[in-house]
C-alpha cells in the first residue's frame, strides 16, 4: 500500500533504521551504489552507530545537516566505510558528547562546529587527526 505520491523506490532508496536515522541509496558517477545518512527522526535514540553498510551496500557519507538540531543525540560511532561528512552535519547537537570514528584515514571535516565532545579514534591514528 503507498500513500498518495509515493512510489517503490520510495522504499528502495530511502529507509529509516531503528536508530531513527534516515538513509538515502545514492549513484556515484562510476555507477556504483552507496547509501548516505540525510537525516533523522524525532525518535531518534541516543547513542547512534552508523552500520559501515546496509545489506552489502556501503554507507559512504553523511550529507550536509542531517543530524542538525538533534538534541538527543549523546554519541555516535562513525564507520571507517565514511569518505565524507557534510558541513555542519552534526550542527546545534548539544547533548553530543562522545564521538568515536573507526576511519583509517581522515578527511577535513567542518561538521562539529562548536561542540565539545570527546573524539576517540583507532588505536595508532591519533597523529592522523
Amino acid at each position: 500500500i503507498y500513500e498518495d505520491g509515493e512510489t517503490i523506490y520510495d522504499y528502495i532508496l530511502k529507509q529509516t533504521d531503528e536508530q531513527g536515522v534516515s538513509y538515502t541509496l545514492m549513484q556515484d558517477s562510476d555507477g556504483s551504489l552507496y547509501y548516505s545518512v540525510t537525516g533523522h527522526t524525532n525518535t531518534m535514540i541516543e547513542n547512534v552507530a552508523i552500520p559501515a553498510d546496509i545489506e552489502g551496500c556501503p554507507v559512504r557519507s553523511i550529507e550536509e545537516l542531517a543530524f542538525k538540531d538533534c538534541k538527543t543525540l549523546t554519541s555516535i560511532i562513525l564507520p571507517n566505510s565514511l569518505s565524507s561528512i557534510g558541513d555542519g552535519a552534526f550542527e546545534n547537537c548539544s547533548g553530543l558528547k562522545s564521538v568515536t570514528s573507526k576511519i583509517l584515514e581522515p578527511f577535513v571535516v567542518n561538521a562539529f562546529g562548536d561542540i565539545n565532545a570527546t573524539l576517540v579514534v583507532p588505536k595508532g591514528k591519533r597523529d592522523a587527526y
